[in-house]
């Protein structure tokens, strides 16, 4: 019995070293990363009817991005309450509109719970007043175009002075294509959840290069996903166990969504990562989430 628990360890194990695999090139913009990860991910093709599928079904963990998910709903609730969405500033003169763009934004469900606290706050005559934006223009991009009617049906006709929300399809998955359409420094924030844990690592990298590219010098970069629950709790442990060898046997059961540790890939990127933190599932999938706080090096020097 402890050997056949040994195997299965084995097999579900992340193969993910500190040492780099290799190199990966980014032919659109001429630069080469090093390779932490050499577990295989769906092609884009796979990924976008998985993500179709979704869109009508349900994700397995009731949509990573949505405050009601098992695992994605800890980490949403602590991303909003360190940004600060709602706590707006309540000095006359000093009121602020702040641009968002969220890559992967799927159904916009990040997007309506941001805009539902800040509404709240807006309303309650006690919000504590700090720097947050009074107001907020949220863009969101995401290649499943099943996703993207849903954001579009969750905000058409919708309309509040609290926030501004657009979303892009993108037709073929790739980040770099946005290199050239999206002005360079003209965002606050670059958002991205549950979204990098399905990517391929030069895709990945595609989405940190546009990241770097979009963010202004004081901008920041927040990245959220599913990550390794071994030390946490004997639930995550055997999640994590779990989780794994689904994904080696069957992918898109998961979504195509492995854990994983991205700050190396940040640190391969030279970025200054400002703060990490892990939050504990509150049902099931009991997978832990890690929400990680950069600034690229542009912004830092």
């Amino acid at each position: 019995m402890y050997s056949i628990f040994l195997a299965l360890l084995f097999l579900s194990m992340d193969f993910l070293t500190a040492k780099a695999l290799a190199e990966i090139n980014i032919s659109s913009t001429n630069k080469s990363f090093r390779s932490f990860d050499k577990r295989p991910t769906l092609s884009h093709r796979d990924a976008v009817d998985v993500y179709n599928k979704f869109a009508v079904s349900g994700h397995i963990g009731g949509k990573d991005s949505s405050e009601d998910s098992g695992y994605g709903g800890p980490a949403v609730k602590a991303l909003v309450e360190m940004v600060g969405f709602g706590k707006t500033s309540c000095v006359e003169g000093q009121e602020s509109i702040q641009k968002v763009f969220d890559y992967g934004c799927g159904q916009g469900k990040l997007a309506e719970y941001v805009l539902s606290i800040m509404e709240d706050e807006t309303n309650n005559e006690e919000t504590e007043c700090l720097t947050g934006p009074n107001s907020v223009h949220w863009h969101g991009v995401d290649q499943s175009p099943e996703m993207i009617a849903k954001f579009k049906e969750r905000f058409y006709s919708y309309t509040s002075s609290s926030m501004e929300a657009s979303c892009e399809y993108i037709a073929n998955g790739d980040a770099a294509e946005l290199l050239s359409t999206i002005p360079a420094s003209s965002y606050d924030r670059f958002i991205s959840t549950y979204c990098l844990d399905l990517l391929s690592e030069e895709d990945m990298y595609k989405v940190l290069t546009l990241a770097e590219h979009l963010i202004h010098p004081d901008g920041e970069i927040i990245l959220a996903g599913i990550t390794y629950g071994w030390k946490d709790s004997v639930k995550t442990f055997l999640m994590t166990l779990g989780w794994n060898l689904i994904y080696r046997v069957k992918p898109k059961v998961v979504g195509g969504c492995r854990p994983q540790n991205l700050i190396p890939y940040m640190k391969e990127m030279d970025w200054e990562i400002t703060k990490v933190v892990r939050t504990k599932p509150q049902g099931f999938p009991w997978m832990m989430s890690e929400i990680i706080f950069a600034k690229p090096k542009k912004a830092t020097e």
